[in-house]
């Protein structure tokens, strides 16, 4: 319940979503064919968090595993480790880059406390306007 305090947000499409038990977080690796399920025991004993970016209209359906070291990002991917290079070079979009306005301020909330209203529903800090470049 407090992993999901802090870090549960739904904004622009996307929903950060928290595993419920181990299990899930090794079928995250299993469909999304990358290592996450070996990470399932560091995030039960807290060493970790794992989390899950969903699409809102599907939050059970695997898109992006997140690991997060408190507040800060420390890895993010989705079906096969896309955003990784290989011999080959980057073999997908790196979803850092893809979703980098939606993680920004979701990172910005979760370092300003993760405030929510009195109905619990998300206070996320104020966009920066950016200037006019003539």
């Amino acid at each position: 319940e407090e992993v999901r305090e802090k870090y549960v947000l739904e904004m622009d499409g996307l929903v950060i979503v928290a595993p419920e038990c181990e299990q899930d977080i090794l079928n995250e690796g299993k469909a999304l064919c990358h290592c996450v399920g070996g990470y399932a025991d560091r995030h039960r004993d807290g060493r970790t968090t794992i989390l899950f970016l969903r699409r809102a209209e599907a939050p059970k359906e695997s898109f992006l595993t997140i690991e997060m070291n408190g507040n800060k990002l420390v890895q993010i991917h989705g079906y096969r480790n896309e955003g990784l290079y290989s011999a080959k070079g980057r073999f997908a979009p790196d979803p850092r880059e893809v979703h980098r306005e939606w993680l920004d301020t979701w990172l910005e909330w979760l370092k300003k406390g993760s405030k929510r209203d009195k109905k619990g529903k998300p206070v996320l800090p104020k966009k920066k306007k950016r200037g006019n470049v003539a």
